[in-house]
């Protein structure tokens, strides 16, 4: 035989999130002398990374119906918006689900007269079966030693009839893995001992190779590998007042920035007097405003706010100096000594000046809808702000990023682009959809008077997005 290869997929493993015991309905689920039956339902979450073909696996009920010691098991599939995506019982290889990226939610009941019986069952575990979208080719070694060291692969043997030969496999790269592996999950695949047919389609030897643990790579280690040689971060490893104080000044911003605004205005008005060039004390305070938007209702305080918002924003952004930023960023090669210190510290300031761009032109934009909703044709906030902030920020970042999305549908509203503006909004549906991004868009369709999707998003948007999950 020659070339020999194993080809693998994946599978991880998923515990419960949370578990509920009850008692089921005397009149649908009681047997005829009377025992009462009664059922556990057990919530497991995962991530998808990218889309994928799903297998949820219950293995420890998997493939036993009648012979069970439970009387049935079945799992229904939620997306994160509680919308329906699958379900299954005993038999998991007949429900594949080919399923996008996105969060889900497994809910899985077993139903059994015996309610200790059921509560052993708490923390069970399902397995997640998923379909790698390029499989991992696994190459094959004569010894051990030859696997361990990246040796000579095993490419051509011969084997008599009765006798046994052992294949050894090198671990696989860590770059190899899929995001998002980590301890526990297992591959699943088959060992192929020849290109060539008969000899590929007729073996078929069942393989596993289990992930034991993934690398630790923590933000710390690789800025402390980006700078080994940089003396003022090895210098900040050790204790320093000047260090002591930054933290403390860094755990009081965000303190700041939680509502109530009033509550923390004292704490707000202190460390502006400390530190009156730092442009995250000024953030900290606009997302507390920012997040005490929702509780106001009367118009004149949700004017006044914003306002206030726009002030501290347009403060901030006269801390920042443009020029210089500009400057550094056009500048094709630095070769100072300092160089990594000087980009860390030009990146946190391009983002602070961002956010605070983002911030104040969401204001202004809701300073101009809340307006003209009172029917004021005259707005505290010219449009032509809205679009000196719109052209500002164009210089620093891409309008089509997501950081920029809250403003950016905003602005085109503002100015009666309400076809750019879907456009913006249906492309973040696409890849986040929620509730909240579809109510924006049936308010866009109504501005543009397309009553035939007004009307069927707002007779669906119920079906998109149920309230609760679907009873078992």
């Amino acid at each position: 035989l020659s070339s020999p290869f194993i080809v693998v997929s994946n599978a991880c493993f998923v515990r419960p999130v949370d578990y509920k015991l009850r008692c089921l309905s005397q009149f649908r689920d009681q047997l005829k002398d009377g025992r009462q039956i009664h059922a556990i339902e057990l919530t497991y979450t995962f991530h998808l990374h990218k889309a994928a073909e799903v297998t949820p696996d219950c293995a420890m009920l998997s493939d036993l119906l009648y012979e069970s010691e439970f009387e049935s098991q079945m799992w229904i599939m939620y997306d994160k918006n509680k919308q329906f995506v699958a379900a299954g019982d005993a038999y998991p290889h007949q429900y594949v689900t080919k399923v996008e990226k996105n969060d889900f939610t497994i809910l899985v009941q077993v139903r059994h007269e015996k309610r200790d019986l059921l509560e052993k069952l708490k923390d069970m575990v399902i397995l997640i079966k998923m379909k790698l979208a390029a499989p991992l080719n696994l190459d094959l070694y004569p010894t051990w030693h030859a696997a361990v060291t990246g040796g000579k692969k095993l490419s051509q043997f011969t084997v008599q009839k009765g006798l046994s030969l052992p294949f050894f496999v090198s671990q696989i790269p860590d770059d190899k893995f899929p995001k998002g592996c980590g301890p526990g999950w297992f591959f699943t695949g088959h060992l192929t001992l020849s290109k060539d047919e008969p000899a590929k389609s007729k073996s078929g030897t069942k393989f596993k190779y289990f992930v034991s643990e993934m690398p630790a790579k923590t933000k710390s280690e690789v800025k402390k590998k980006e700078n080994h040689n940089n003396k003022e971060t090895l210098g900040k490893e050790k204790f320093t007042s000047d260090g002591m104080n930054e933290a403390l000044r860094d755990l009081k911003i965000s303190w700041i920035s939680k509502p109530p605004a009033a509550t923390s205005a004292t704490i707000y008005n202190e460390l502006r007097q400390e530190h009156p060039k730092h442009i995250p004390v000024i953030l900290g305070r606009i997302n507390a405003l920012e997040a005490e938007d929702k509780d106001l209702f009367d118009k004149q305080d949700k004017t006044a706010n914003f306002n206030e918002i726009i002030k501290l924003g347009t403060e901030g952004l006269s801390l920042v100096d443009t020029e210089a930023l500009l400057s550094y960023f056009g500048m094709k090669l630095d070769t100072r000594p300092e160089a990594v210190s000087i980009k860390s510290d030009m990146d946190k300031k391009k983002q602070w000046l961002i956010d605070v761009l983002v911030k104040v032109g969401v204001a202004q934009a809701e300073s101009i809808f809340l307006d003209r909703d009172a029917g004021d044709d005259q707005s505290y906030v010219p449009v032509e702000d809205v679009n000196k902030t719109y052209l500002e920020l164009c210089k620093w970042v891409d309008i089509a990023d997501n950081k920029v999305f809250p403003f950016a549908w905003r602005h085109a509203a503002v100015i009666s682009h309400y076809g750019r503006a879907l456009k913006i909004i249906m492309k973040q549906q696409e890849e986040r959809p929620s509730k909240e991004l579809e109510l924006k868009i049936i308010d866009l369709y109504k501005k543009l008077g397309w009553k035939h999707c007004t009307e069927y998003l707002e007779k669906t948007t119920c079906i998109r997005y149920p309230a609760a999950y679907r009873p078992f």
